[in-house]
């Protein structure tokens, strides 16, 4: 799911690094195709690249029978004929009237994700590893490093830089290869979740020493 097309890209040089805000993690995290879910719409369970569906507001189109939109999971939709790129805190702030910032943090709690600290978070992951319950998905772990990462005032404001996005296509690129190994116990996990946020808090703060010199 991760490659490291997705995770180096950054703004170009001179460009002012922007915050990450809750929305931006809302919608790296959650799985638009389970707000569909929890809508009653028909969502697809496939790892294709892309399906042609239904609008969710199709009803709002001139033609109602026409698929024109178009999901690629696990991440947006977009609708050529009238509501262009859906998100899935913009899916969820619409089907409940509520904004953007409040959809995010709706979504981010329910996954055990807002205002949790990270360490009691990841023994959780990990837990689950161990007995064979299985996680889910890899994005609770990048949450978890998001969460952990968010005590980093360096990371805070430098988390797009060149140096941090490179440390990190290291990192998902290994969390690829160690969710593929059979397995796999906590002391193993553990030991790749430390080793790792060590990693990402050292290019953060040459991140930031690169920018003030």
């Amino acid at each position: 799911m991760f490659s490291q097309s997705d995770v180096t890209k950054y703004p170009l040089p001179g460009k002012r690094y922007r915050k990450m805000t809750l929305v931006d993690k809302a919608d790296e995290i959650v799985d638009i195709r389970d707000i569909m879910s929890d809508m009653g719409l028909w969502a697809p369970s496939g790892e294709y690249y892309s399906y042609k569906i239904f609008c969710p507001w199709h009803v709002e189109h001139s033609d109602q029978l026409d698929k024109n939109c178009r999901i690629f999971p696990p991440t947006n939709i977009y609708c050529w004929a009238m509501h262009g790129y859906i998100t899935p805190t913009y899916l969820y702030s619409r089907w409940k009237a509520i904004p953007r910032e409040k959809a995010a943090e709706i979504l981010l709690d329910e996954r055990g994700i807002l205002n949790r600290p990270w360490r009691e978070r990841w023994n959780e992951l990990i837990e689950e590893r161990e007995t064979d319950r299985g996680l889910g998905s890899k994005e609770e772990i990048i949450a978890a490093f998001h969460t952990a990462l968010a005590r980093v005032p360096e990371y805070d404001t430098y988390e797009f830089h060149p140096i941090v996005r490179q440390r990190w296509a290291i990192v998902l690129e290994y969390l690829d290869r160690l969710w593929e190994k059979p397995g796999v116990g906590l002391d193993t996990l553990d030991e790749f979740f430390n080793v790792s946020l060590t990693a990402l808090t050292r290019a953060a703060k040459m991140a930031a020493e690169q920018e003030t010199t």
